[in-house]
């Protein structure tokens, strides 16, 4: 701000060395300013970037009229230079402008957008230039410099033009203030630049400092505005396609014959030449092909997105189907392996086990338990069917306390059940099956609680071990129920004998 001040008071002073010599500095202040808040600019850092490129062009086109200056006579050079690059920044700037549209939109909203704001920037272009250039100036210029200069005159009008679509299309709301600030810089500048572009070509001399001045003080805005710290607050929330959009064709068939009225009666009053009417057909036409296009993509998209959805949709259901199957497989697993009042493995589960065990390739050495209740069925004839499900539910929970040891416990039926005992490292496997016996029968000879009082069910437990009592499953389930029936009832404890 202090060094656009001081170019101010060069234009007030009419002192051109003081004012483009500040220019200079504010020009490279300003595009200092940009880059020194890259850290802030979020996904705006690319349209910023935009801006402090514009902002060095004009630094140096200052540096060719702060030289031009000095040299007083010898300065048309210098001059001449500077004259071509001023129109560059202008379009550091409007690209600026559409990178922001287009990080703000989806690719479909982005054309549609461009599309509508050059359809009318370019009727306005038509009309402004020969209101402006045509019928009140006497025109200094033609050739290659009227067609720069009408490309140019038509980049101003097309950016303004943009700016209020913007404005229009977010109803004025969402934007934080350095966005709202560069959209009031940059159609200052626009309008700024449009004067001297008129000044140019109909006198063939540029503006007055003091203009020079308020351009420059677009620029400083400009930066200011886009080194606000703020200018990444706002959450861009992802646009979606209206599923109206055939409707929304119909302004484009209006926009288009609106445009053909209106040239139409500018023909009719002499405003239009037939040329510009041939060129407003052209365009008329050209912008609803082009919108067509664009509406087939819309389509197009709306359908990939619903098929994406559906399948999605589909895919979710068939994610729960299966998983519903996995967990009815699995319950039912459980119920087929499971016994129902003890919760431990069944005897088809437990049976398959060592058959497994005794088939393997390794034929690693594991034991069988065999084991029975003594006085069971007096429980059962005396008490009732209740409270024997009750000392088997007990008998269950004891033997299931040994899956921390890493056997499997199964209930054959009635009172019998098998214990599998694994060869553990570096232990032989009949002493393994020794100290859980000897656990097993230190369990079962603890009186189990009941509504009917304490009862005493000890244990007979005969064990066998694979290979060396038998080298099939079913020898040794016979020789370690003969071994288990050898001490059933000869003891008033719960005892075990291994196979003899």
């Amino acid at each position: 701000m202090i060094t656009w001040l001081a170019a101010l008071a060069g234009s007030l002073i009419n002192s051109e060395p003081l004012y483009h010599g500040s220019a200079v500095l504010t020009a490279f202040a300003a595009a200092a300013l940009i880059r020194s808040a890259r850290d802030t600019q979020g996904h705006y850092v690319n349209i910023a970037q935009a801006y402090m490129l514009g902002s060095i062009v004009w630094g140096i086109e200052e540096i060719l009229r702060f030289t031009a200056a000095l040299l007083g006579g010898a300065s048309e050079l210098y001059l001449a230079i500077a004259h071509n690059i001023s129109y560059i920044p202008l379009v550091f700037l409007s690209g600026g402008l559409i990178l922001m549209v287009q990080s703000e939109y989806n690719k479909l909203h982005f054309e549609k957008m461009t599309l509508h704001t050059f359809a009318v920037a370019f009727f306005m272009f038509m009309v402004m230039q020969k209101l402006v250039l045509v019928h009140h100036a006497g025109m200094k210029t033609s050739g290659f410099r009227m067609f720069c200069a009408m490309l140019y005159f038509f980049v101003a009008v097309f950016t303004i033009v943009f700016i209020i679509a913007i404005l229009i299309q977010t109803r004025f709301r969402g934007h934080t203030f350095g966005t709202n600030l560069s959209a009031a810089a940059l159609t200052l500048f626009c309008m700024l630049e449009l004067d001297r572009l008129y000044s140019v070509l109909s006198t063939g001399s540029e503006r007055w400092m003091d203009l020079f001045a308020l351009e420059l003080l677009g620029l400083v805005i400009y930066s200011w505005a886009q080194s606000d710290p703020r200018l990444d607050e706002r959450e861009i929330e992802p646009d979606e396609i209206s599923p109206d959009e055939k409707v929304k064709s119909i302004y484009v068939w209006g926009n288009s014959a609106g445009f053909l009225v209106l040239g139409s009666i500018l023909y009719a009053v002499h405003f239009f030449d037939t040329r510009d009417m041939y060129l407003l057909v052209i365009a008329a036409l050209a912008y609803a092909t082009i919108f067509k296009s664009i509406q087939a993509n819309v389509y197009n998209t709306q359908r990939l997105e619903q098929q994406k959805r559906e399948n999605q949709r589909l895919e979710e259901m068939v994610e729960e189907k299966t998983k519903e199957l996995r967990e009815a497989n699995e319950e039912l697993r459980t119920i087929s392996e499971t016994d129902a009042l003890t919760g431990l493995y069944n005897r088809r589960y437990g049976r398959e086990l060592v058959q497994s065990l005794a088939d393997a390739e390794d034929r690693r050495p594991f034991a069988v338990m065999l084991m029975d209740l003594n006085h069971f069925k007096q429980v059962n004839d005396n008490f009732g069917h209740e409270t024997g499900d009750i000392v088997l539910m007990e008998v269950g929970r004891k033997l299931g306390s040994l899956a921390d040891k890493g056997c499997t416990a199964v209930r054959l039926g009635g009172d019998e059940f098998i214990v599998v005992i694994p060869e553990r490292d570096g232990e032989p496997v009949r002493e393994t099956a020794k100290g859980i016996a000897e656990e097993i029968c230190n369990m079962m000879d603890q009186p189990v609680e009941t509504d009917d009082g304490e009862m005493f069910v000890p244990a007979c437990i005969g064990i066998g071990l694979f290979p060396d009592d038998a080298e099939d499953a079913d020898l040794l389930y016979q020789r370690t129920d003969e071994a288990m029936y050898d001490i059933k009832h000869k003891s008033p404890s719960s005892a075990y004998k291994f196979i003899d």
